[in-house]
């Protein structure tokens, strides 16, 4: 059994089971970069994930799921290519496709780990030194669990407003490093790999449009600084504008969900973060109850106590798409 964050950090090596299969998490507690361990955000996130879209695959839990219709690869697509209900995930309105995922702030990969591991095409991001760390090296050592998932991992530094972003790039989306960042070309010409070293790709055609379009956003532990409150927003408002299409209704199709677990150390920081997202930002904003949390954890085989995982809270916001980016 996996044991809390806060008692592995001392662990180079992690070995990590999750349903079905065991993941190889190399995580560093050096001080270079929060980013670089594990943190109990992730692995609650992660468990959630788990429960909520593997119990979509059996038909009675499935008709009591408050989160029904997920976009997992067993589930039936309606004809226009939605999910019902408010607080449906989007079923992919392309029935033979996988759903498609972006994760900010990866850290070591565990939740975008899991989710490639059940189906989905996860477009993983963080910024460097955590992503050539830990994040690259942990994708591309767990590359045999993930199928029929898949993994792309991209430097994306959200504090870039959008309008600066990259997709066409296989590797970095936006960083500040200009003189030391990675290029898709070495300065011989020759192409550098996205995952693997001997020509392999986690990649799939869903992530390689030249904008993207998601089905779900997930992010842990990414609340820490007044800071970054701006950034992620606009970030999440971003990525949940460009992932709205046309159906063949001629309708839109319903934004992707957003699922954010964070650890509540700062209580004035987290409810400034939701007043901003819900008055700023046209979020609407929900906290899923502990009970919840603690049934998904016992259905991942976390026997955890309640303070093992004290203060750690998972928000479901869902983005309006009649509002307009603040000025």
């Amino acid at each position: 059994m996996p044991l809390p964050a806060h008692e592995t950090k001392h662990i180079s090596s992690l070995s990590y089971p999750s349903r079905d299969v065991v993941f190889q998490l190399a995580q560093r507690n050096d001080g270079a970069s929060n980013g670089t361990a594990l943190w109990l955000g992730a692995q609650i996130l992660s468990a959630f994930l788990a429960d909520v879209l593997s119990s979509s695959t059996t038909a009675n839990r499935h008709s009591r799921s408050t989160e029904s219709n997920l976009p997992v690869r067993s589930c039936r697509v309606p004809p226009d290519g939605t999910a019902k209900g408010p607080n449906a995930l989007r079923v992919p309105d392309q029935p033979t496709r996988n759903p498609t995922a972006i994760e900010l702030g990866s850290g070591i990969g565990l939740s975008a780990l899991t989710l490639a591991s059940m189906g989905w095409d996860v477009l993983a991001t963080d910024i460097q030194p955590v992503v050539d760390a830990v994040l690259r090296p942990n994708v591309r050592n767990n590359a045999q669990v993930l199928h029929p998932g898949s993994i792309q991992v991209r430097e994306l530094d959200w504090t870039i407003p959008p309008e600066a972003w990259r997709w066409d790039d296989q590797l970095i989306i936006a960083s500040h490093s200009t003189a030391n960042a990675i290029s898709s070309e070495n300065p011989q010409g020759n192409k550098m790999q996205n995952t693997f070293d001997d020509g392999g790709d986690l990649g799939n055609a869903n992530l390689k449009q030249p904008t993207p379009q998601f089905d779900l956003i997930i992010t842990a532990d990414t609340l820490y600084s007044a800071a970054l409150i701006t950034p992620l927003l606009r970030t999440l408002h971003n990525l949940c504008a460009v992932s709205v299409r046309e159906v063949e209704t001629g309708h839109q199709s319903k934004p992707p969900l957003i699922y954010l677990a964070l650890e509540n150390r700062d209580p004035e920081l987290v409810s400034s973060f939701f007043d901003v997202a819900r008055k700023d930002w046209n979020f609407t904003t929900t906290q899923l109850p502990k009970r919840r949390i603690q049934k998904a954890l016992e259905r991942s085989k976390l026997k955890w106590e309640r303070k093992d995982w004290e203060g750690v809270e998972v928000w479901k916001l869902i983005y309006s798409k009649s509002h307009q980016t603040p000025l």
